[in-house]
């Protein structure tokens, strides 16, 4: 592809991007002057003066530099987002959630991958100080192990500096909340299954010591106590390959139990997955059902207990772009979304 500087033969004439000197020249004021002006900072700067630099910026077209105005304001149009695993659906739909509200405003959002290292979290969490975010919203739920101390003294301090924290899922730091109840929505996507007649229930668990998978097991177990039924977990990870695994250990058993609960909606596909290319009827033989409600769910036609996942990431980045509204925590509501691979009769909404 040729280029070419001036005036090019059939082509417009390019030309060089104002910059702050050009316009503080032309309005015939310092260059710290025009700065504060042009970025909106406190310092005081006459009327006259201000109408000048915008009359100068105006014409020579100046367009002010995101990151200079961030360093004037000591904060920038900046959301950042730290997820688990980006290519999880769950996340995806949570970040467009964000991404959504925080474009119409003039945001950027900006999406780390932590992999569950709190190491990692500490890492990003420290550049978004550095990149004075407006804010950071933790998608995933906590988990056992690692320096606690350290993220929770981060946060704080990010805080401090005027940066909103925002956590969707149970966590030791001090932030605001915007989350669902992982253990009701598996006691009562379980207890939905007992009302279909079912008794022989498993459980396939998400990844050990993540508080959602710890949660979501709770709900299980206290549906089955309710019931007078045995519970019956396999470990897993929150992925298909897990579910997957769970099930080939199933059909080597012997007896398939009545139904089979994923942790989340991959290992619940996972799970579907290998009984139909074992022959296995769903849900004449056994029934399958996930946890999260997100497309996956609907393109397999999955039973899951939904969260309104992009209303979650939606509702956190009004958190943080309106902070100065209410700090309480606020709790979405999940829904039983039953579909083609459970059974429904004697089904009640729950």
């Amino acid at each position: 592809m040729e280029s070419c500087s001036g005036t090019c033969p059939n082509s417009r004439t390019v030309t060089t991007m104002a910059s702050l000197e050009d316009v503080a020249a032309h309005a015939k004021v310092s260059v710290a002057t025009a700065s504060r002006v042009l970025n909106g900072s406190r310092h005081p700067v006459s009327d006259a003066t201000k109408a000048k630099v915008h009359a100068s910026a105006a014409e020579l077209g100046y367009s002010p530099s995101a990151v200079a105005q961030a360093l004037a304001n000591k904060q920038s149009r900046i959301i950042g987002v730290i997820v688990e695993d980006s290519a999880d659906p769950y996340f995806a739909e949570i970040t467009r959630g964000v991404e959504d509200v925080a474009s119409r405003a003039g945001y950027l959002t900006i999406v780390c991958n932590a992999d569950r290292k709190i190491d990692v979290e500490v890492e990003q969490m420290t550049l978004m100080r550095h990149y004075s975010a407006a804010g950071v919203i933790f998608a995933g739920s906590g988990f056992i192990g690692g320096d606690h101390a350290r993220l929770a003294g981060l946060v704080k301090a990010a805080r401090d500096d005027g940066i909103t924290v925002v956590s969707l899922g149970r966590r030791e730091i001090e932030a605001d909340v915007v989350t669902y109840d992982n253990e009701a929505a598996a006691h009562d996507l379980t207890v939905s299954l007992i009302a279909s007649a079912h008794k022989r229930i498993v459980l396939v668990g998400g990844l050990p010591g993540v508080y959602a998978a710890e949660d979501r097991k709770l709900g299980y177990l206290r549906a089955m106590d309710e019931a007078g039924l045995a519970p019956e977990v396999i470990p897993g990870t929150f992925g298909p390959e897990s579910g997957s695994s769970a099930a080939l250990r199933l059909l080597v058993g012997g007896s398939l139990p009545d139904a089979v609960i994923g942790s989340n909606d991959q290992t619940a596909g996972g799970i579907l997955t290998a009984f139909r290319q074992a022959d296995i009827k769903v849900p004449e033989q056994v029934a399958v059902a996930g946890i999260g409600g997100t497309r996956l769910a609907a393109l397999l036609d999955m039973t899951t207990a939904a969260v309104p996942l992009h209303t979650l990431g939606a509702t956190a980045a009004h958190r943080i772009l309106h902070p100065e509204r209410s700090r309480e925590p606020i709790i979405l509501p999940h829904q039983i979304v039953p579909r083609g691979t459970t059974a429904h009769a004697g089904y009640a909404s729950l």
